[in-house]
């Protein structure tokens, strides 16, 4: 036999996971950023558990992923006076950002559940990410503007175990990517949106 939980209002097992760095990046001719996020939430019910409730079932799983990463570079000087030896003058901004998030609620082989009201089986996964990379320059001669982002966002309910109910049995799996925005964005020379762009 196997772990057994019973009661006579509801039952209620909840995994919850959140993860939100922020990353600012401001150099002078070169910026490099990276920022990296997990968030995993698993709820399992194993082979031989039991669960019995007099009133409701509520299996869940939830994540909440949120990546912000801006890195840009402002030249302040103008290089061409400063370093008189550089014949050609660059700025460069890097910025990588990884997003991993993973939600599961399962219910294994051989488990039970028993409900007199509603057996609910959810899985939500919320992701967003937010990647800027900006090169601003009046006096540089090259500009470059490099984002690599990387993400991965997941969700499962699964029954393969025994479900009785009295009302209504429910699995839902959901992965919402709130925001999923890239953006690199290079200005070089003295035009009125270089100038614009410096200013932000």
């Amino acid at each position: 036999a196997g772990p057994h939980i019973a009661a006579d209002a509801d039952i209620v097992i909840d995994a919850q996971a959140r993860s939100s760095p922020e990353i600012l990046t401001v150099g002078s001719e070169i910026g490099v950023g990276y920022a990296r996020s997990d968030a995993s939430a698993t709820v399992t019910l194993h082979n031989n558990a039991t669960l019995l409730a007099d009133g409701n079932v509520i299996l869940s799983s939830n994540t909440d992923n949120t990546v912000d990463a801006l890195i840009k570079t402002n030249s302040l000087f103008n290089k061409n006076k400063v370093f008189k030896k550089v014949s050609v003058s660059a700025d460069i901004a890097v910025g990588v950002t990884e997003a991993y998030s993973h939600a599961a609620t399962l219910i294994g082989q051989g488990s039970a559940i028993t409900a007199g009201g509603d057996v609910s089986v959810f899985s939500v996964n919320t992701k967003s990410l937010d990647t800027v990379v900006k090169v601003g320059s009046t006096t540089g001669q090259i500009g470059a503007a490099v984002a690599v982002t990387l993400s991965e966002a997941t969700s499962r309910a699964e029954i393969s175990g025994m479900v009785t109910a009295g009302g209504d049995i429910f699995a839902i799996a959901q992965t919402i990517s709130a925001k999923n925005a890239t953006e690199a964005d290079s200005r070089i020379g003295n035009s009125f949106f270089s100038q614009v762009t410096k200013s932000l």
